[in-house]
């Protein structure tokens, strides 16, 4: 940890491999701050401070400072050859990300552009409550809040392809305090992992499925063999990673945990979506509103992403097309009534021969088209959809 000054600056280089960087800024007065940057690629980070504070990296990044003529220059140096630079008003700071060649500059921006559009850049500077949406969960668990039992029977389906992030995702379950039906599916055997989740719900079905269909298929494959009936609404998520050329990014990091804060961990979130539910009968699906697109940031060109096409025509197979609207929570995580999704059962959609071999695709599937109809199927069964809010902790683009 290293102390700094006003016009400080600091040269931080990320650990070889890491995809990710928390960065911590401690001010002199005030309150403690953390953001998580991209690093794949990238070869070092300039800080500049402008008022005393200590920054600290994460595991294995090395943090000097330097002089403040070799900090001036690098920050020229910066400016004039155009390296991705990110002000950080609430830390009296900015960061500049330095990469190795163009291709991965390019690479870079397209990064931030997202987690800019998600609500999940510059602007994510995590206070103490959040902390753990730049460190993990499993390192900061959520704070659990006061909670008042409700009488809906409540379920959560995870799907685990990716099983290291089981420790997020369970820090994050341990903050509902009701009772609730688990369902896990994995895309192989793991005796680990499946060791882990039953030592944690010992009820807790787990089950390996075909690698078919990424998240959205084994959610639906449940679905239709009706283990969902038994619930009054059930949490959907899974263990999402955004991956470029082979590895996870920090975009995926930040798009699971705040997912599964805006949906369970955030303190107070799941008296909210309790009482929504409970209060308005026709409310079929609730999603974090940070992932709702289009929006007045997200175009419409960027939400269809070149799933256009076979949205469209799986919508007309699924008797959804009249008076179709883009509208759905990209990542596909929510709550949802199991009976608002009646016009998504019956169609085979839970089998692997629906869905083309896995191939890394980003786009242009049948999952990805279907992520975009959960939303149409609930309003066509006649049920009505909502929004979380980012909770307070956690500052939304506007803030």
């Amino acid at each position: 940890m290293t102390k700094g000054a006003e016009q400080a600056f600091f040269r931080i280089v990320p650990p070889a491999g890491s995809h990710a960087l928390p960065l911590r800024f401690e001010p002199a007065r005030g309150e403690a701050s953390t953001i998580l940057l991209p690093s794949q690629d990238v070869t070092h980070v300039l800080v500049r401070l402008a008022m005393p504070a200590r920054v600290s990296a994460g595991p294995g990044a090395s943090v000097s400072r330097l002089s403040r003529f070799a900090g001036l220059i690098s920050a020229v140096q910066a400016r004039v050859l155009g390296r991705p630079t990110l002000p950080l008003p609430r830390a009296s700071a900015s960061v500049t990300l330095h990469a190795a060649d163009r291709q991965k500059r390019k690479a870079l921006r397209k990064d931030l552009k997202i987690l800019k559009l998600f609500g999940l850049g510059a602007q994510l500077l995590c206070n103490e409550p959040a902390v753990g949406l730049a460190l993990g969960f499993s390192t900061v668990p959520p704070r659990r809040s006061a909670h008042r039992r409700s009488t809906l029977r409540l379920g959560v389906v995870a799907h685990l392809h990716f099983t290291d992030v089981w420790a997020d995702i369970e820090a994050s379950l341990a903050c509902i305090p009701d009772p609730f039906g688990l369902i896990v599916t994995l895309t192989s055997p793991n005796p680990q992992v499946e060791q882990a989740i039953k030592a944690a719900y010992p009820e807790a079905r787990v089950a390996v499925v075909a690698n078919a269909g990424r998240d959205v298929r084994p959610f639906l494959a449940l679905l239709d063999e009706g283990a969902l009936d038994g619930f009054d609404i059930v949490c959907k998520i899974h263990s999402k990673k955004s991956i470029r050329d082979g590895r996870p990014t920090a975009l995926g990091e930040l798009w699971r945990r705040s997912a599964l804060f805006d949906l369970i961990a955030g303190a107070g979130r799941l008296d909210e979506v309790l009482e929504r539910f409970e209060a308005d009968q026709h409310l079929g699906l609730l999603g974090p509103e940070r992932f709702r697109i289009p929006n007045s940031r997200f175009s419409l060109h960027d939400a269809w992403s070149g799933n256009r096409d076979q949205t469209l025509q799986m919508a007309k197979l699924l008797g959804l097309s009249s008076d179709f609207e883009l509208d759905f929570f990209a990542g596909t995580m929510f709550w949802v009534r199991p009976t608002a999704l009646t016009h998504l059962r019956g169609a085979r959609l839970g089998d692997p021969a629906a869905y083309a071999p896995e191939a890394g695709r980003t786009d242009g599937a049948v999952e990805h088209a279907l992520e975009r109809l959960f939303t149409a199927s609930v309003k066509k069964a006649g049920f009505s959809l909502g929004s979380l809010h980012p909770l307070p902790d956690v500052p939304s683009e506007a803030s």
